[in-house]
């Protein structure tokens, strides 16, 4: 009886303490004035800039609002907008902030008015960027295909998506007096001709871009681009060779011959003579080979062959005298033309694509061949040939009789697409000799053509 009677006492006790508490913070509030807030900036956004960002904003409708507070720089910074009531209901509003460091940015706003009333903080963290170093990160619509002959330049540009963020592109180049011209590229505009380029000049392109999420424009660098000069070197033709047998025959040149399969299935070598302007025979090399449809030389000391009637595919090593067959390693391949460069066999189907296998020099593909690997499309433009030079590219005379050329890196890809040139000769073979350009006409006749190889920016002309 005495525990409970002491309990209730205690409990008495906290109690009237407790409620004594509680009347003296309510004391407290009431004495205090009430506390008014002004109407929070509403929907804050930042966007990057270059040295700056862009602040955009609504207001409420609250007329006791007269300005709006940004602080920024850990509040070190800070700038006062007055705000205007001209329209009722909500109104947005913007600010572009200069004079920024390349960083992220915090800024933090609020409403406030004469009478010491303010809202509540709104904040958002935006980023600006240094211009150099922004701009190093964005590239101008490339050109990916030139073209042009005596007269007219056409390139082709790539696509533009709306994810680039592409305003427009600005072409810079120099006329035939001299003069600067500059053109505006929309983004819709894939190809180009200019007729009135200076050969040998260089073009330059570069683009406006507007990145997302940025309110800044920003032109990129200039890339840059050399025209063509005329190389008149090829000119200088000479016969180097008149068969009468030419027809009917197969033609593939090794670093010192020239082989020719004549219609009686023989092998037929080649060598030039000392003074370098004609071909001699210098041998036949032993065995029948009336049954191959195509030869194709494989670095270092291969020759591949395509039977007339299975398409199956052989290698064969290069001796002096003859070709010693290693095995076959292909087999039913009726594609139109074979060619090889850096150790990879291309060849080419009806529809025009340009397929790429890897193969040793024992005649075995290596991994991931077989499996075919579509390179390029649309050689199906070439009605006679298609022919390795050296170990950069592959060339051929379109209808028309311009000489194309593709450049091909160490992988196998095709980098570019050249229109190199044109020819008021009809020539119905071209082959790589050591460089120079040794061209088959429709009398039997061989001639040489030199070809320095700087044709990534000649136009050669075969007059």
């Amino acid at each position: 009886m005495k525990n409970i009677t002491l309990f209730l006492a205690v409990s008495l006790s906290f109690f009237l303490f407790s409620c004594g508490d509680m009347n003296e913070i309510q004391r407290e509030f009431e004495e205090m004035e009430e506390q008014v807030y002004l109407g929070k900036i509403d929907s804050l956004k930042g966007f990057q800039g270059i040295n700056s960002v862009k602040l955009t904003w609504y207001y409420n409708a609250d007329p006791r609002i007269q300005n709006t507070v940004i602080y920024w720089n850990l509040r070190r910074d800070s700038l006062v907008i007055p705000v205007k009531h001209t329209t009722p209901g909500i109104r947005k509003d913007s600010v572009v902030i200069e004079g920024l460091s390349q960083n992220s940015h915090l800024f933090e706003m609020r409403n406030v008015n004469s009478l010491g009333q303010k809202s509540l903080f709104s904040t958002v963290t935006v980023k600006a960027w240094d211009l150099e170093y922004y701009r190093s990160k964005l590239g101008a619509r490339k050109v990916s295909n030139i073209g042009y002959n005596f007269n007219d330049l056409t390139f082709k540009l790539s696509t533009v998506s709306e994810v680039d963020g592409v305003v427009y592109s600005r072409l810079k180049y120099k006329n035939r007096e001299g003069v600067e011209v500059e053109k505006i590229i929309e983004n819709n505009v894939e190809s180009l001709l200019l007729s009135d380029f200076a050969a040998g000049e260089d073009i330059s392109i570069q683009s406006l871009i507007v990145p997302p999420y940025f309110h800044d424009s920003i032109y990129t660098d200039y890339e840059v681009y050399k025209t063509p000069y005329m190389n008149f070197k090829s000119s200088k033709r000479k016969k180097v060779l008149s068969l009468a047998d030419a027809e009917g025959s197969l033609f593939v040149t090794t670093p010192d011959r020239l082989l020719q399969r004549n219609p009686q299935g023989q092998l037929v070598a080649y060598s030039l003579n000392e003074a370098g302007d004609q071909f001699v025979q210098s041998g036949i090399l032993q065995g029948d080979w009336s049954e191959y449809r195509c030869m194709i030389y494989y670095d270092p000391d291969r020759i591949i062959t395509v039977h007339g009637t299975t398409n199956n595919l052989s290698m064969h090593r290069i001796q002096p005298d003859r070709l010693v067959h290693i095995r076959e390693f292909a087999w039913r391949w009726a594609h139109v033309y074979f060619m090889a460069l850096n150790k990879r066999l291309f060849s080419t189907v009806k529809n025009g694509a340009m397929l790429l296998w890897r193969v040793d020099e024992n005649g075995k593909f290596i991994p991931p061949s077989p499996a075919e690997k579509v390179v390029a499309r649309g050689f199906n433009v070439y009605p006679n040939f298609i022919s390795s030079y050296q170990n950069e590219g592959v060339f051929s005379l379109d209808e028309t009789n311009f000489l194309w050329f593709y450049f091909i890196n160490a992988e196998g890809e095709i980098t570019s697409s050249h229109k190199m040139g044109q020819s008021r000769f009809t020539y119905m073979l071209m082959l790589d000799f050591n460089g120079d350009l040794l061209c088959l006409d429709n009398n039997g006749d061989l001639w040489l053509h030199p070809f320095a190889p700087d044709t990534s920016d000649a136009y050669w002309v075969f007059e």
